[in-house]
């Protein structure tokens, strides 16, 4: 049979071999049609009405099972019957006469397998048809798909290393990974085809990279393994270690290599040198002698204490061991030590004779501990000279027997310093049944002496109640006086002409009885027990009581709040504490013109009462002492001195505080808490 060459296109090929080769036609139709490893099928009105063996074969399904019997959609996997629809209208639309596909088939068996077909549009019987030919790929999709799966590991692996991976052709870089980029701190697309390797090297290193990239493109060195300062893109200096070699890439020399970031390793290795260079001068610093061994307790490392405690050179102590530089006066010593150290890794203050080099024998407290450096194992040794000591020690155990006499004379007499002490002890517990009577006897003065300030206060304030009292009684006598001469004058006794003198008779009662009621509350027992009072009531009384006190050109300002809750108090000593504030205000003003304000808050839990003059003030000197007993600036017969000191007391057993301001010559401020909840005493 003449050679005939195949088109692109199979069905092409076979009805092109059908026009110039008819005789040979149906020799070689059967050829193909019998061939196992190609189905050949016509298809019609969505019906098989004809499959080759190939065809059974690739399927699984006989020419009976399949001819007139099963469509297409049959055997196609749901997920590709889109795409098989859309390749059928194509062809029998006539939008192409051919055309080819890929579809995953579902086999008799109900395995899946990967086919390419190629159709073509025919006439079949008078109608339109389709002829095509069913090619079995999967083993070919299973090697395409294992190598883009390959090329996907690859690409992953490269671009998620934790090496920074480069590709430098003509003098640009072609490719970097992330963590190349990370190292620079550039991203991708701002180095690829645009950065020149030279530009992420520092300028000490410049040279050196660029005749490493000479000699590997210039074929010198295969690969070179080597290390230099970069410069980041924020210009900082990084350190890495590079590992490139040559390749071809696009038929063209290029260099591929990997990059890894020891900075910090770079910076580590420098803390170590400073570290051990520390060591070093911390080790000749110290006072005591400290030597470096190995397990054999042979020298390593000595400081200059060591060389100047055993009298000898540092170079001729390394390399031996204290036994061959007769430091040692017994073998057993020496056996000792080393078993000590590698049973128990360390030795704690353990008494040691040794001998210096010019024979004299020094005694030591030797402490040591097993080390591990460079996979070897180290002991470092220390030794405090103890040897004045341990004369001491010998010097005292030749005088025991004295000392043993000393001590029976001394408990003899600390015996008898017992029984004189027991003497005391006893009249020391009669003096505290004493004190506990004086005690109880100074807090009833103390009660006493409150109550005699109350009373010395009520002294000086009673000219001026007084005062206030004849005032509303010349009101009363007064409008009783009018009263009378208008009944006397008017017989008509019209009651409503009289009424402006009743009014005047009803306000001299009831400031009489202000007066009175504000008395009564300061005279009140200070041992009453406590009960619900207000600030505000307290403070109103207390300048009723001192309204005779308070010149014509002193202003009050009251600034009390309304909402001002009550508190359980003992009524009595806070109207004591204000009102000797108060008075103190008034004095320090001194018939001036001035201001004293009344101020109350509530500040969280409790209640704040502030009471401001502009008057004299108080010097730096004399504040710290207003709270002191007896302590006073004022003249003889104007103070006892206690009125501050008895009210910080009373404003202390309320679990309050008491506080003094002041500017000499401007103002002086007070400033008093007490709690909102209940108190209680003592």
């Amino acid at each position: 049979m003449e050679a005939f060459k195949f088109s692109s296109d199979p069905i092409k090929s076979v009805f092109n071999i059908f026009k110039h080769r008819k005789h040979q036609f149906s020799e070689l139709f059967k050829s193909i049609t019998e061939n196992p490893l190609v189905g050949v099928y016509i298809l019609q009105d969505n019906k098989f009405k004809y499959v080759s063996e190939g065809w059974s074969i690739i399927t699984g399904y006989s020419n009976n099972e399949t001819v007139d019997k099963m469509e297409t959609l049959d055997i196609i996997v749901p997920d590709d019957i889109n795409s098989l629809k859309s390749y059928v209208n194509k062809r029998m639309s006539g939008v192409i006469k051919t055309a080819d596909s890929q579809f995953r088939i579902i086999r008799k068996d109900g395995e899946q397998a990967y086919v390419k077909v190629f159709g073509n549009l025919i006439n079949y019987n008078g109608k339109k048809a389709v002829a095509g030919i069913l090619i079995d790929i999967t083993q070919q999709h299973a090697i395409e798909q294992e190598l883009k799966d390959n090329a996907t590991k690859y690409k992953s692996l490269v671009e998620n290393s934790l090496v920074g991976v480069y590709l430098i052709q003509d003098n640009r870089f072609r490719y970097v990974n992330n963590h190349f980029c990370e190292i620079f701190g550039y991203e991708c697309d701002e180095i690829v085809d645009i950065l020149d390797p030279p530009l992420l090297v520092h300028d000490d290193d410049k040279e050196k990279v660029a005749n490493n990239i000479k000699r590997r493109l210039n074929g010198e060195s295969g690969s070179l393994k080597y290390e230099f300062k970069g410069l980041r893109k924020d210009n900082s200096t990084i350190y890495v270690q590079v590992l490139g070699t040559t390749m071809i890439y696009k038929n063209r020399a290029a260099i591929m290599g990997t990059l890894i970031d020891t900075t910090d390793l770079k910076l580590a290795e420098d803390a170590l040198k400073e570290s051990e260079h520390l060591f070093q001068i911390l080790l000749n610093l110290a006072p005591y002698p400290i030597s470096v061994t190995d397990e054999s307790l042979r020298h390593l490392i000595v400081n200059k204490s060591y060389c100047n405690i055993f009298k000898i050179e540092e170079v001729d102590v390394l390399g031996k061991t204290p036994h061959e530089l007769n430091f040692l006066d017994e073998e057993k010593y020496y056996s000792n030590i080393k078993e000590m150290v590698l049973n128990s890794n360390r030795v704690d203050n353990w008494e040691l004779a040794l001998f210096n080099n010019d024979g004299e024998k020094k005694h030591f407290l030797y402490s040591c501990i097993k080390l591990y450096y460079k996979d070897s194992t180290l002991i470092m040794n220390t030794f405090i000279d103890v040897t004045e000591s341990k004369i001491t020690q010998e010097e005292l155990a030749r005088h025991r027997n004295n000392l043993e006499i000393l001590v029976k004379d001394r408990t003899d007499e600390l015996n008898k310093r017992n029984q004189e002490l027991n003497n005391s002890n006893r009249l020391l517990l009669e003096q505290k049944k004493n004190l506990e009577i004086t005690l109880k006897n100074l807090h009833t003065a103390q009660q006493q002496l409150i109550q005699s300030e109350k009373m010395a206060s009520l002294g000086l304030l009673s000219a001026g109640i007084a005062h206030e009292i004849n005032n509303p009684l010349n009101f009363i006598m007064g409008g009783s006086l009018a009263i009378e001469n208008y009944l006397k004058e008017n017989p008509g006794n019209n009651i409503v002409e009289a009424q402006t003198y009743l009014n005047a008779i009803n306000e001299g009662v009831n400031r009489t009885a202000d007066i009175v009621s504000s008395l009564n509350h300061y005279s009140r027992k200070n041992d009453m027990e406590r009960t619900s009072c207000q600030i505000n009531n307290i403070l109103n009384n207390c300048l009723t009581m001192l309204k005779s006190k308070i010149d014509s050109k002193t202003e009050i300002i009251k600034n009390l709040s309304p909402t001002l809750p009550n508190i359980n108090a003992n009524e009595g000593q806070l109207h004591q504490v204000m009102l000797n504030i108060i008075n103190n205000s008034i004095q320090a003003i001194d018939n001036h013109t001035g201001k004293i304000q009344l101020a109350t808050k509530v500040d969280d839990d409790q209640i704040i009462i502030e009471i401001l003059d502009n008057g004299k003030g108080i010097s730096k000197e004399v504040i710290n002492n207003v709270f002191d007993p007896f302590y006073t600036t004022k003249e003889p017969g104007e103070g006892t001195g206690l009125g501050l000191s008895i009210s910080y007391n009373i404003i202390k057993e309320h679990n309050g505080t008491i506080k003094i301001n002041s500017e000499p010559g401007e103002w002086t401020c007070i400033e008093i808490t007490l709690p909102i909840k209940e108190t209680t005493n003592g």
